[in-house]
């Protein structure tokens, strides 16, 4: 599991870490940082996947070009993760990639193992003593190892400092970041496309259908989706074709009768909800999912039902999900297990990105004293109180006068 991230010098983060739980709930105000630190993580995660970190061909889905990365005047940013690894309590993994500014530059990327075991991902300009240059420069190095051409035999002791680092390679190399396009899941596709659903699920119905084999796992979800539309759902089902491709279809009852509604005539509300499901019951063990937004297009009553489906399908699977939403209903909904997964991001004084746990706020309990979560977000209240403590909690003195 990934435990946390870390920016550095990254848009508008000086140096901010998000705290991961199974489910890490995302808010604040517009402009605060949030869809930042999603593109953030994409950075990461391309670069954990081998991207090239030449010229700007990382920045495909993160908006601005490669300059915009960089908080202001500074010229080097830093994204890492860690996560402990159950089969060695203590050990720490941490993967970093530093970027530079200057286009001429290319980048090639060093596995790195320090001497207390951690492990972190190192990029500079390319020169013809570029590792001895990274030994001058980290005393610490235990191990160094060209991203490209891991070397398949190593000393004991490097064997396993390598197969530690593997599940949080696995957990980024597996991050699915879900940007649902309901127009490209209402059409028929191959049967056989569906083990993993697409970043844009527009193989959902291919998904669902290789999902519904499992009876058990079918009337999972059906139980999920029932309270989604006013028609009640009788049954999922699907539509086929002699070439192998399968189409949604929905069995609703429709004027006392039972009706067959195929996915091109669902709501878009009702095609997100089933696709997030298939993202989560498609995600391997220890994997991320990213959703911005995931409550777009749903009725507040039915993101609340759905987010507590989540939360118990992500601490079932031991997934880590990442979501974020302005939805006042759906927060003001918060259980205390929840709301000890909310991240607020806000501005500081001095125009920086900050990242706080809710829980980890100054007398947070006070802060709660004054409305519930969803309102207080929607008032602004949550970055003043922040910002001024002491203030906020003079405004409670008539609770103890």
């Amino acid at each position: 599991m990934i435990e946390s991230f870390t920016f550095k010098n990254f848009k508008n983060f000086q140096n901010e870490t998000l705290k991961m739980n199974n489910i890490s709930i995302i808010v604040g105000s517009n402009a605060s940082g949030k869809t930042n630190l999603i593109e953030g993580i994409k950075y990461l995660t391309a670069v954990n996947n081998n991207q090239n970190l030449e010229a700007d061909t990382l920045w495909a889905g993160i908006r601005g070009s490669r300059s915009d990365g960089f908080l202001f005047d500074t010229n080097e940013f830093v994204i890492d993760c860690t996560s402990t690894n159950d089969s060695f309590e203590d050990f720490k993994v941490k993967i970093a990639t530093h970027a530079l500014l200057d286009p001429e530059d290319y980048y090639r990327l060093y596995f790195l193992v320090d001497k207390d075991g951690k492990y972190f991902i190192h990029s500079g300009r390319v020169t013809a003593n570029s590792k001895e240059d990274i030994e001058e420069k980290e005393e610490r190095i235990l191990a160094i190892y060209n991203y490209s051409l891991l070397p398949e035999n190593q000393i004991d002791q490097d064997k396993k400092l390598h197969k530690n680092h593997e599940p949080i390679r696995d957990a980024l190399s597996n991050t699915i970041f879900l940007d649902s396009h309901t127009v490209s899941m209402r059409e028929y596709v191959a049967a056989k496309s569906g083990m993993m659903l697409n970043p844009n699920a527009d193989n959902l119905s291919a998904v669902l259908y290789q999902l519904c084999q499992d009876e058990t796992i079918k009337g999972e979800i059906l139980q999920t989706i029932k309270n989604l539309p006013e028609n009640e759902i009788l049954d999922i089902s699907f539509a086929t074709t002699e070439l192998g491709d399968v189409m949604l279809v929905l069995v609703e009852m429709i004027n006392k009768e039972a009706k067959r509604v195929p996915a091109k005539l669902l709501s878009d509300g009702t095609l997100k909800c089933l696709a997030i499901l298939a993202a989560l019951y498609t995600a391997k063990n220890n994997s991320l999912i990213v959703i911005e937004e995931f409550d777009n297009g749903l009725h507040p009553n039915r993101a609340r039902s759905l987010l507590n489906t989540i939360f118990q399908i992500v601490k079932d699977k031991n997934i880590n999900l990442i979501i974020t939403t302005h939805n006042s209903a759906v927060l003001n909904s918060l259980n205390k297990e929840l709301l000890s997964c909310v991240t607020v991001c806000y501005r500081c004084a001095q125009g920086y990105g900050k990242l706080i746990k809710l829980t980890d706020i100054e007398n947070y309990l006070g802060l709660l004293a004054q409305g519930k979560l969803g309102n207080l977000l929607a008032e602004d209240k949550i970055a003043d109180y922040i910002k001024n403590p002491k203030i906020a909690n003079d405004n409670l003195d008539w609770l103890v006068n």
